[in-house]
């Protein structure tokens, strides 16, 4: 799956997208089904990476167009690992999974 780079502002980027558990659960039954609708859901989170990785790469002396990239693999890895049957939401799920790749990252 070939997804394309958001390259959004820090400075514009203002509020989270935030989902009852149903709606999470919707979106995310239809993301798993198909293409285009992974797609949707990466662009829902993109404000959410790019406020992580602002955050992160001013703390930890990164590169924010580094951080970005791996918090939109992040997501798109936790689009296809996340399993309705756990106990939390995908909002939750992702943003870990964002940060822990960001973690790993700057161990590396």
């Amino acid at each position: 799956m070939i997804v394309e780079t958001v390259k959004p502002n820090p400075s514009q980027i203002n509020k989270y997208v935030l989902f009852s558990s149903e709606q999470e659960e919707m979106i995310y039954k239809k993301a798993s089904d198909n293409i285009s609708s992974k797609e949707s859901l990466i662009k829902t989170y993109i404000d959410l990476v790019a406020k992580m990785a602002h955050w992160y790469a001013l703390e930890n002396g990164k590169s924010f167009a580094q951080m970005l990239k791996i918090g939109e693999m992040a997501v798109i890895k936790a689009i296809e690992r996340f399993n309705n049957s756990m106990q939390i939401g995908f909002a939750n799920y992702v943003s870990h999974e964002i940060l822990k790749a960001m973690m790993e990252e700057s161990r590396s």
